[in-house]
């Protein structure tokens, strides 16, 4: 990710703030009128490698965490579904996907909308869950399916993107492969 931020920094043309530009901190609006732009990286999750990137790229980054900074917009459903597994079968890691497969599916199913999101731990998973709601609606008639994870190139993920936003693509369908 290092080459991606630095490529950032050019875009808006220089690198980060910091006292020498002229921001002595003392206003009120957090010193962010400095001389500089500034940067604001949000994520809901971040992973130790892209987050080394982000401090080596911007050492001065402030980093602010919490459970009051991921909040639901309200606009948006937020539906959990409890894909908790027997203890008996925690070891057995293609029951435990199978269980958890099933209770996504029964949680599409039962409640439709235009368009969901599912998050995932891993781009293993991703693909697995890809995968697995692809088989079971061979057809794409119930629904659309698409990645969006770091395994993909910038622009299949762009394209992925654009297309669930805009809701499908030319044909109707899923994005083929992504």
């Amino acid at each position: 990710f290092g080459p991606q931020l630095r490529t950032v920094g050019v875009a808006v043309g220089g690198g980060g703030r910091d006292a020498e530009e002229g921001d002595d901190g003392d206003n009120d609006d957090g010193g962010v009128s400095g001389g500089g732009p500034q940067y604001v990286f949000v994520t809901a999750t971040l992973p130790e490698d892209v987050l080394e990137s982000i401090q080596n790229e911007f050492p001065d980054v402030v980093q602010l965490r919490g459970p009051g900074l991921h909040r639901v917009a309200p606009a948006v459903h937020q539906t959990l579904v409890d894909v908790s597994v027997p203890p008996t079968m925690h070891r057995d890691a293609r029951a435990c996907f199978d269980i958890k497969i099933n209770e996504l599916t029964k949680a599409l199913r039962g409640r439709r909308c235009a368009r969901t999101l599912v998050f995932c731990n891993t781009v293993e998973t991703c693909r697995n869950v890809e995968n697995a709601l692809r088989r079971k609606d061979r057809g794409g008639r119930r629904s659309k399916v698409w990645c969006y994870h770091g395994a993909l190139s910038h622009e299949a993920r762009v394209g992925n993107l654009r297309e669930f936003s805009s809701g499908g693509d030319e044909d109707g369908r899923g994005g083929g492969d992504r």
